[in-house]
């Protein structure tokens, strides 16, 4: 049977053969590179396909990476009515957002002015790596379809000399966990108004050097600043939260790499904010 060289299945082979570069050669390097390492290669590979496409290339004995496990997790915990906000899938790592559905007890917010936040998970998994599922606590508010990830901070389950199944319960276990802490941090979410930082501009630059975000990063966030805040000069943290989670909905910030950075840094500013001080507004881990 022949698989056609798509895009995916350039992908999934120049990672198993450590040329992730192949997907920028041109056809006749791409032949000569791919027959090259396969020829080097000894044992037997196990491709597992479709018609259309290759999924997965392993070494015998190796378990498949199937996502189905991780969806059903988030299935049990969240239910089959739960709405599913934003996916991502590059063939080697997934990721999608869950939240809870309309009339879940773990919904916060100002009904009065229509500013909602769901609670919600996050769930993920670096296939191409071969690592365990991971989950994390997913904050939705939709009045302007900000999200925000409050990271994990618990070790990664391990998934060595384990097999798939033996780990989504426990990662269904870390789940209902965090499920069940949603509503604390959609009040803390909350409090950030009453954190006021002064300065919004001098606020960003701070954060900045906590996260590592890049310079136009920084520049795209100080031109929205007047149009997302109304007084700059006496800003809250939640002003801030809002206008950097805001910016990851931009259709040029990449979904894995810059939107998934912006919005694990209003996360962080949920967990962290009781501890920052109040004098210069520097997090006292810093």
């Amino acid at each position: 049977m022949e698989i056609p060289l798509a895009d995916k299945t350039l992908t999934l082979m120049g990672r198993f053969l450590g040329a992730k570069f192949i997907n920028n050669c041109d056809p006749d390097e791409t032949a000569f590179i791919l027959n090259r390492r396969l020829g080097a290669r000894s044992g037997q590979i196990v491709l597992d396909y479709t018609p259309d496409t290759l999924d997965e290339i392993r070494t015998t004995g190796m378990e498949r990476m199937d996502p189905r496990g991780t969806i059903d997790v988030a299935l049990r915990v969240l239910g089959e009515d739960a709405p599913v906000i934003n996916a991502f899938n590059d063939y080697t790592n997934f990721r999608f957002d869950v939240v809870v559905r309309d009339g879940s007890e773990f919904i916060g917010g100002d009904v009065a002015v229509n500013d909602i936040t769901k609670g919600g998970l996050r769930f993920g998994q670096d296939i191409g790596n071969r690592r365990a599922p991971w989950v994390s606590t997913f904050l939705y508010r939709l009045v302007c379809t900000n999200g925000m990830e409050v990271e994990d901070v618990q070790p990664p389950i391990d998934f060595r000399n384990k097999t798939l199944a033996s780990i989504y319960p426990l990662l269904e276990e870390r789940a209902r966990e965090y499920l069940g802490a949603v509503n604390h941090q959609i009040d803390a979410f909350y409090d950030l108004r009453e954190k006021r930082v002064g300065d919004a501009y001098a606020m960003l630059a701070r954060l900045r050097q906590e996260h590592g975000f890049s310079a136009r990063m920084l520049n795209e966030m100080v031109d929205r600043v007047p149009i997302l805040i109304d007084n700059p000069e006496d800003a809250s943290m939640f002003d801030v939260v809002n206008l950097v989670t805001n910016l990851a909905n931009l259709p040029e910030i990449g979904k894995d790499g810059g939107r998934r950075g912006l919005e694990l840094v209003g996360g962080s500013v949920i967990t962290e904010h009781a501890h920052r001080c109040p004098r210069c507004q520097s997090s006292i881990t810093s």
